[in-house]
């Protein structure tokens, strides 16, 4: 587990440095850096968690099951999303080796979210050292969900300039890698119900945490698969699938989803005030809160609740702190970074089992 700490405390360190002293020079070595030495971890690993299951997917799909939206390989639809099973049928065609492929996903994902870290924020390093302690483990082993996540930080423009087309497109290119990503499409109201009052939105906030509680998410899932064609058959198994997973679970009490509603809770209370001074930064909070309410929904089924997470609110969330510095004035700033940062380091320690013992192909035997 020691690269993830190298890592990790490497970037606090940078964040702290060139936050404090105002170090500019040298911003796009720090940049290219830590660019380059994650896609190195991620690319070029062997044997994280799910490494031999996505083995599995990419040899089991090819062009002669081409579908939309899923390929007909027989075997379900994890897996066999249209774009997802095509880039893996590529890269077979091609002959490139499976380990190619992995450093591929990887590669593109981390490129698009650095490319966000930088264009959208001047603390790109304090969003690289988000992104580690929430996203990173992602791109180390669910491949699918690191891709879906980075692919749905394109929907920002479209939300923010209400282009409805770009929006479906970008929703529609996530879902063609993570079918589950299916579910941003009503991201697009909800930015519009976000702009009501505050004591609109609030309310209806702690009613849904409420409603979450008594809520059995898991039964109404299998009762709309079982009774209603909305969904393909191996979908509906799949999603039968996930309900069977479901227990109680306290996942909002835990130190993660007490901050993250917190964080929730704070950001709608000064959302009128962000709205006016960064688009970005209130959309970017509009997706985050959006996320947690989600999770909290789908709370008793783990592998919904927990995707809701590493798409929405985790995936968003470095972008969430990078922005929100602008807002903070001298000691205050300190104050907020400092917090930030050792969030950061909690959340790593806590979640540091996530990640496998690390091993690199190039240097086994």
């Amino acid at each position: 587990m020691a690269v993830y700490w190298a890592i990790l405390l490497a970037g606090i360190f940078s964040s702290l440095l060139n936050f404090i002293k105002g170090f500019r020079v040298g911003g796009g070595l720090l940049f290219i850096y830590f660019y380059a030495f994650l896609v190195f971890i991620a690319g070029f690993k062997y044997g994280s968690i799910d490494y031999f299951g996505y083995k599995h997917l990419y040899d089991s799909v090819s062009f002669s099951d081409f579908s939309v939206p899923f390929f007909n390989t027989g075997k379900g639809v994890t897996g066999s999303e249209f774009i997802w099973a095509s880039l893996s049928s590529l890269s077979k065609f091609l002959e490139f080796p499976y380990e190619f492929f992995v450093f591929f996903i990887a590669t593109l994902s981390i490129s698009i979210k650095f490319y966000f870290f930088q264009k959208w924020t001047p603390y790109f390093i304090v969003a690289v050292v988000a992104y580690i302690a929430f996203g990173f483990v992602k791109d180390m082993g669910q491949l699918r969900n690191g891709l879906a996540s980075a692919i749905l930080l394109f929907t920002i423009v479209p939300l923010i300039n209400r282009s409805f087309l770009s929006f479906v497109f970008v929703c529609f290119l996530a879902f063609g890698v993570q079918s589950y990503a299916i579910v941003s499409l009503p991201l697009y109201f909800f930015y519009l119900f976000f702009k009501l009052s505050k004591k609109v939105v609030l309310p209806v906030f702690f009613l849904v945490l409420i409603f979450s509680l008594f809520f059995d998410f898991s039964t109404f899932v299998v009762f709309i698969s079982e009774n209603f064609s909305i969904v393909s058959e191996s979908l509906a198994r799949k999603l039968a699938g996930y309900a069977s997973e479901a227990q109680a679970q306290a996942s909002l009490i835990s130190l993660t989803g007490l901050i993250y509603t917190s964080v929730s809770v704070i950001f709608i209370l000064f959302k009128d005030r962000v709205f006016y001074r960064s688009k970005e930064l209130f959309c970017v909070g509009v997706v985050f809160v959006y996320g947690v309410l989600l999770f909290a929904i789908t709370i008793d089924v783990p592998t919904m609740g927990a995707r809701s997470l590493d798409m929405f609110s985790s995936g968003f969330f470095p972008l969430l702190i990078a922005l929100s510095l602008n807002f903070f004035r001298g000691a205050y700033k300190y104050l907020f970074l400092t917090a930030s940062l050792g969030f950061c380091f909690v959340k790593m320690f806590s979640s540091i089992t996530e990640f496998a013992p690390y091993q690199n192909i190039l240097f086994m035997s």
